[in-house]
């Protein structure tokens, strides 16, 4: 078989080996170079493919489950990007009530900076207190963003009266925008510019 015309897994399959096997690969000093293998097994492309089956997607690529195992069948899984740097042996845990955490994973289920996170850690608080966004602090300041920040999730209409229609609502992760206003906004940028280009002649 042609494995040239194949799919990309065979390159990726080929970039593994290279890097482990290949002392000129320009990866080679963080792989190969610190011990990682390529099981016998997978040094044949057939059996890699039956073992892992085809790639998720292109946001896919192998990771290897203990960062300092080999490539191997029971030491590797299809992960994004962001679930490989993860994996990383210099990732921050913190330990909450007897279990080990991920910083990063924390902050982002708490909506609080690691910082912040880290910190409440510290203080020996409860898993609970450490993720709860509600205490960042009891000031006037923090319960009037709250506030806003609720007034806007539940608002029917814009504040120039345009109603949040299926239709007329764009979204901006959390936020909603008025689609009307944002068409608006382009029709007056294209009008100025347009204006300003027969300025000159």
């Amino acid at each position: 078989m042609n494995y040239k015309t194949k799919r990309p897994l065979y390159w990726l399959w080929c970039g593994m080996r290279g890097r482990c096997t290949n002392p000129n690969h320009p990866s080679w000093k963080w792989y190969g170079g610190k011990g990682i293998a390529v099981c016998e097994r997978w040094l044949v492309f057939e059996n890699f493919e039956a073992d892992m089956g085809e790639r998720p997607s292109l946001r896919h690529s192998i990771d290897r489950i203990d960062g300092n195992g080999p490539y191997s069948p029971g030491n590797c899984r299809w992960a994004t990007y962001k679930e490989q740097g993860r994996n990383k042996p210099d990732v921050v845990r913190v330990t909450i009530e007897g279990r080990s955490h991920l910083l990063v994973e924390l902050a982002e289920k708490s909506g609080l900076k690691a910082d912040t996170v880290a910190a409440r850690v510290a203080k020996g608080l409860p898993y609970a207190d450490v993720v709860d966004p509600k205490r960042r602090g009891s000031t006037d300041r923090v319960k009037g963003i709250l506030a806003h920040n609720q007034m806007k999730a539940e608002a029917t209409h814009c504040q120039r009266g345009h109603e949040f229609t299926p239709e007329n609502t764009d979204h901006y992760g959390n936020q909603r925008r008025c689609r009307q206003c944002r068409l608006a906004v382009q029709a007056r940028y294209k009008a100025r510019k347009k204006a300003e280009r027969y300025s000159h002649v």
